[in-house]
């Protein structure tokens, strides 16, 4: 038997199981809005630690969001402690940066894989290339017909993308750039977890200047309108 990590994600007795998928609501901002509904709706509010599980038990099927966790290393922080508590499903909701002019603020997108710049990934050692799952992703293409899909640049440093870096990812296919994805493809593939991912291009970084969006009425709104049509049409 391999060895086992010495500390591993575990269930506690009053958490809730998780069933159906699971939306991980990778900024503050939406994750705040959740919480808001949530209580709302009579649903109930669970800490993790560093983020915090909105569960709506009630309704039948449940419903799951948890949020915020920004960055590879507190998304799969996150990400193994929902796999303890029965995770078998997630749909990941955030932004991404473009690296092309095909992309632009307000677009959607969603990553097949890309290259992993996190220090994450490399802890999770799989046999074969880590991909999103086939069915999740065009239930996203069923629900958001103009849905750009592609290869994704996660980073762990959104404060170092140079120009001839963005340049050259983008000469090699790269269509966009977050700082999650890669890290929680490879770990949902590693414990069989299926996946997609689901994002909102906040700036464009193929200029000679930055561009951004965030922040704009905008913006906001588009942020909103996906987040309710998500939240509203979970696969089961």
């Amino acid at each position: 038997m391999p060895e086992q990590p010495l500390i591993q994600a575990r269930k506690s007795t009053n958490e809730p199981e998780i069933t159906g998928t699971c939306l991980m609501l990778i900024n503050p901002g939406e994750a705040a809005y959740g919480a808001t509904l949530t209580k709302k709706h009579g649903g109930t509010l669970h800490n993790l630690f560093h983020t915090t599980l909105m569960c709506f038990n009630q309704k039948k099927p449940a419903r799951f969001w948890v949020g915020p966790c920004i960055g590879s290393p507190m998304a799969v922080m996150t990400l193994e402690k929902l796999i303890a508590l029965g995770l078998q499903k997630l749909i990941v909701f955030s932004w991404c940066g473009s690296l092309t002019p095909e992309l632009h603020i307000g677009d959607l997108f969603s990553p097949e894989f890309g290259l992993s710049a996190e220090g994450v990934s490399r802890h999770y050692p799989l046999q074969q290339h880590p991909t999103v799952t086939p069915y999740l992703q065009k239930h996203l293409l069923d629900l958001f017909p103009d849905l750009h899909q592609g290869l994704i640049w996660t980073t762990d440093a959104p404060f170092r993308e140079f120009p001839t870096e963005i340049k050259q990812h983008k000469n090699n296919g790269l269509q966009a750039v977050d700082m999650e994805f890669t890290a929680l493809c490879t770990v949902c593939n590693f414990y069989n977890v299926d996946m997609a991912g689901l994002m909102v291009v906040s700036d464009e970084l193929y200029h000679n200047r930055w561009h951004s969006g965030i922040g704009t009425k905008s913006f906001r709104k588009k942020i909103k309108s996906t987040l309710h049509t998500l939240m509203d049409n979970l696969p089961q």
